[in-house]
């Protein structure tokens, strides 16, 4: 017969019950504080992953910056050309990606990619007298207000 049954733990020695319960809470709860603590990190646009996400969808029928042997299709403008235009926003190129017109598909990409891909256009303005297409970044917010 076993020491003790599964749902019997009256014949364990009383430190088990009592010093290993909160050890084992203890070690469970210290990793969940750190993350607490942290908070989740900010989302930043990234160029790289906007340049990754170009070269799969766009590259079909934009022109990509560096890619291999493109060959721009008739009266459809290469991304360059699009990030460059003295009017363009990144309100405009977010607009467009949300609803974008015909012939372009929808891909139903989620804003962080958006955001991404916009990064990655605002690489491709290489006149300095354009305005970045990227929004300043909003300054962070303190989680609470401070005490008047």
């Amino acid at each position: 017969m076993p020491l003790y049954r599964s749902n019997d733990c009256s014949r364990l020695p009383r430190w088990v019950s009592t010093a290993v319960s909160p050890a084992v809470a203890l070690v469970l709860l210290v990793p969940l504080a750190d993350l607490r603590a942290a908070g989740p990190e900010p989302f930043r646009p990234s160029a790289d992953r906007g340049r990754v996400l170009a070269q799969n969808l766009c590259a079909g029928c934009h022109v990509v910056a560096g890619a291999e042997g493109a060959a721009a299709t008739a009266g459809i403008p290469t991304l360059r050309a699009i990030a460059t235009r003295p009017e363009q926003t990144g309100r405009r190129i977010e607009n467009a990606l949300i609803a974008p017109h015909a012939p372009m598909p929808d891909m139903l990409l989620s804003m962080m990619e958006i955001k991404d891909i916009i990064a990655y256009l605002d690489t491709l303005r290489a006149d300095g007298s354009l305005p970045p297409l990227q929004e300043p970044a909003a300054p962070d917010r303190p989680k609470y207000p401070s005490p008047s």
